[in-house]
């Protein structure tokens, strides 16, 4: 990519509930990108925290517009908490940039995530939603500085069946076109899984990259967050499947087959937090 360009017409949104430990830290990994956003969401999800998240933001958002001039910083305080998919929802309706993408607040990205998902999409005009893969690292976890070709990158097209058997893209990976009319459904559904599935449903262009360009902190199954409630994500994850069905995209059978498939997955979710525990 050219380096006469200064940043990319990207909006990037990151939710925020309870984040005033760790979002400086996802907020940095997004300012070390080797191609700037254009734009930034910052969502405060109603923190019940006595303003420590809302009142970082705000630092951050002063810190930002003074120091880096491509990048405008909106800052978004809810009155009442929505969840991740209604916070990304409402900085969705804010943004102004053709392409969105996705950063929550416990995450970080790799320094060439905007750039290399960008490029690959300008060579790629088709796309609508391309995604990546993302890995779990420690804390004070050390980079070593990556030497990337986009020619060598495979680029996977993505399938309502493939994304049924399992929610391929975690929302820290997702870059997509602002244009889709769709957005994340109630908390009574998995808000991210939903949205992608309707999107495949609905025939867009769904890629997938085989490179690693986000990072998360939190291990699969961890105690805390949605991961750690595993019924509660289960129940999401049955309804999420359900809207599918009665929406007509998948048959009787195939309903059946992956609904069974879930309980499964769910089982050997509920095995691994019990070895995980008693480990502890």
């Amino acid at each position: 990519m050219s380096n006469a360009l200064t940043s990319v017409p990207v909006s990037v949104i990151i939710p925020c509930y309870l984040a005033y430990p760790f979002l400086e830290r996802a907020v940095n990994s997004l300012l070390a990108q080797s191609i700037k956003p254009a734009e930034l969401i910052l969502i405060d999800d109603a923190s019940p925290d006595g303003g420590k998240t809302k009142n970082l933001i705000a630092t951050l958002a002063e810190q930002i517009n003074k120091t880096f001039v491509e990048i405008s910083v909106v800052s978004i305080y809810l009155q009442e908490n929505s969840g991740p998919g209604g916070a990304r929802n409402a900085g969705w309706e804010r943004a102004t940039q053709p392409w969105i993408a996705f950063l929550d607040a416990d995450d970080i990205w790799d320094p060439h995530k905007l750039e290399l998902q960008y490029q690959l999409l300008q060579l790629n005009p088709s796309i609508d939603l391309l995604a990546h893969k993302s890995q779990f690292i420690k804390i004070n976890t050390s980079f070593s500085k990556k030497i990337f070709m986009s020619d060598s990158i495979r680029i996977y097209k993505v399938d309502l069946k493939k994304m049924l058997i399992s929610n391929l893209f975690p929302a820290r990976s997702v870059m997509l076109r602002s244009e889709i009319p769709i957005r994340f459904p109630s908390r009574r559904e998995s808000e991210d899984y939903s949205l992608w599935l309707h999107i495949v449903a609905r025939g867009y262009d769904v890629r997938f990259m085989d490179y690693v360009l986000a990072y998360t902190f939190r291990p699969e199954f961890s105690k805390g967050g949605y991961s750690g409630q595993l019924w509660s994500q289960e129940k999401r994850e049955l309804h999420t499947l359900l809207t599918i069905y009665k929406d007509g995209y998948i048959n009787t059978l195939l309903f059946l087959i992956i609904v069974v498939w879930s309980l499964s997955k769910f089982m050997r979710r509920m095995l691994i937090k019990l070895v995980n525990y008693r480990a502890d």
